[in-house]
């Protein structure tokens, strides 16, 4: 098995990136996404993963707490070999509702300044 997964130079741009992954070391940086609300890239994913988790736990709404702490622990698995990430906002891979899902996505981002 190789050790890097080289994996560039890919346009991307007009694909609809629907129940897609990019793990294993693919540098997300070095391909070309489709732009738009829809998506989203994330660098330094497994510390945004734990800053995260912590604003979750704050949430006042059990069921959404609830949802959202399952999928930040099921991106944590999916995500544990690669270090940036793009990903549909909503995504049926995740058992939450869009809503809690984007609410998700939201509080990753702005989890690192």
């Amino acid at each position: 098995m190789r050790k890097i997964n080289e994996f560039r130079g890919n346009d991307f741009r007009k694909a609809d990136l629907v129940g897609v992954t990019f793990v294993h070391g693919i540098d997300v940086g070095a391909q070309r996404w489709p732009q738009g609300p829809e998506y989203v890239v994330l660098d330094k994913i497994h510390q945004r993963i734990a800053k995260a988790r912590v604003t979750v736990l704050d949430w006042r709404e059990h069921p959404a707490r609830e949802e959202a702490l399952e999928m930040l622990q099921s991106a944590a698995q999916l995500y544990s070999n690669q270090m940036t990430v793009i990903g549909r906002r909503v995504e049926e891979r995740w058992s939450a509702p869009a809503a809690v899902q984007e609410r998700v996505w939201d509080t990753l981002a702005r989890s690192i300044a």
